[in-house]
């Protein structure tokens, strides 16, 4: 009998043994498919401008503080005393300043707009409509108005944080027998060669509407503007602009034609200059709504190209609602993802890319209508493809070059790293016959900076890490 009591207390100690841990088990499996389910969620800052406000623009400063412009309005037309505003971010879009006014006169219309920054020297550009407050885009095409529209330019050289202008650009941009015109609402971009490109439209009369670009080759200096697509068809207007892989830019305008229900797609060949015969696109719905188009990722920073694209995702004429948010793995040819991130009324939206890795979205929204407020809302790569793609940065990638031409010096621009690269040249590309660059080299603001002479202008270049 004791032998047989012993064997029944150790019995009793194993049950008790094995219990325990079954029940530990039986809890972290709870937890497990509790979990299956669950994500980071979207970080979400709503209102930072409510009704009637609207007309959302985004960038990333050199600084990497973000900027989110809106117009300030007095009733919710288009016309009329509008200002153009801005709060900014330091922390990715956790907390933002009080609203700053940029441009406006306290009566008149300053419209929001198009911003674009100069990554060589950190200035950035807002480009704002101005109209005097009787006037409208109907009798300025008509001639009826009391003046024409006006391209203002704004300059700030410290991040957004003090602002300089306006200069009128009227005469510059706007070609003869071109009426209204306004830039974006876009966010433009800046091309390896140090060109900046922003989108805008313009109208011939009344009816005829077309999407192009303004541009400029020494650092917003001086800009001119591009006639839009080569089969002149009317109509199309508010447009997004991305440089792609192959060194073409491709765009991506509202379609206001009548014809189709889907947004138009031009392809430039020269950076920007001409531009080709724009065509509906065979996925993109536009319920003639403004829409965001930013590259995310390319290589050789990245092992994937990535484009984005946001708008109300409807094909019903008026119909803002259904937010959605898609992603582009062939250079815009196809949209593999498509995540929509508000069901609910929904309009102009901007996209940025921050600091981060995240991606962010500045976006009309509400429930009583579509510009109820002007909310922020930013996610990971992630959540965003639900769990099927991630950020894949090439920690090897030589940075970004740039170049500009300052009297009569190249000077050449990349970001410093924990790696040490040093500029090289060659007179044919390929992997032989380079050779590093003599010149002069010193360090700015986290910027490498290279000058070198005139001479030196039938050379390739490139970085060659140490």
């Amino acid at each position: 009998m004791k032998y047989n009591g012993l064997w029944f207390k150790f019995f009793e100690v194993m049950k008790f043994i094995i219990s325990k841990n079954a029940l530990a088990v039986l809890a972290l499996l709870v937890v497990h498919l509790m979990c299956q389910g669950c994500k980071a969620q979207p970080f979400i800052v709503s209102a930072l401008w409510t009704t009637p406000d609207r007309i959302p623009i985004l960038c990333v400063a050199t600084n990497n503080g973000l900027l989110a412009f809106a117009e300030q309005r007095a009733t919710a037309s288009d016309a009329g005393y509008i200002n153009a505003t801005l709060r900014r971010s330091q922390d990715n879009g956790t907390n933002w300043t009080p609203l700053q006014v940029v441009g406006g006169d306290g009566s008149n219309t300053f419209s929001c707009g198009a911003v674009v920054v100069d990554h060589t020297n950190g200035t950035v550009f807002l480009f704002v409509g101005r109209t005097l407050a009787g006037d409208t885009a109907y009798t300025i095409s008509a001639g009826t108005s009391v003046d024409t529209s006006r391209i203002y330019l704004y300059t700030s050289t410290d991040s957004g944080t003090n602002w300089s202008g306006p200069t009128d650009l009227s005469s510059s941009v706007k070609k003869a027998g071109w009426s209204y015109c306004d830039p974006g609402p876009a966010t433009g971009i800046q091309l390896a060669t140090g060109r900046l490109i922003v989108p805008w439209y313009y109208t011939v009369n009344m009816t005829n509407v077309y999407p192009s670009v303004m541009y400029s080759d020494d650092h917003g200096v001086t800009w001119t503007s591009s006639f839009g697509a080569t089969n002149n068809l009317p109509g199309y207007n508010e447009c997004s602009v991305v440089a792609l892989t192959n060194g073409n830019l491709m765009m991506i305008a509202r379609n206001g034609t009548g014809i189709g229900t889907t947004m138009g797609i031009s392809i430039s060949a020269d950076s920007g200059v001409t531009w080709g015969a724009i065509t509906n696109s065979a996925t993109l719905n536009d319920s003639g709504c403004e829409a965001s188009f930013i590259r995310y990722t390319a290589p050789p920073g990245y092992g994937k190209s990535r484009l984005l694209f946001a708008n109300p995702n409807s094909a019903v004429p008026n119909n803002r609602a259904n937010g959605t948010v898609r992603v582009s793995y062939d250079e815009g040819k196809t949209w593999a993802v498509s995540n929509v991130y508000d069901p609910g009324l929904f309009g102009y939206s901007a996209l940025a890319i921050l600091p981060n890795g995240n991606w962010a979205l500045l976006a009309e929204n509400g429930s009583s209508y579509y510009y109820d407020q002007i909310s922020f809302l930013s996610d990971t790569l992630s959540n965003l493809t639900s769990g099927a793609d991630m950020l894949d940065p090439i920690t090897n990638a030589a940075p970004k070059l740039s170049i500009s031409i300052v009297n009569t010096n190249l000077v050449f621009y990349w970001p410093t790293s924990s790696i040490t690269y040093t500029l090289q040249e060659s007179l044919k590309p390929g992997p032989i016959n380079w050779v590093n660059a003599t010149g002069v080299l010193s360090i700015t603001s986290g910027r490498n900076q290279f000058l070198l002479p005139y001479s030196n202008l039938n050379y390739f270049f490139r970085l060659q890490g140490l």
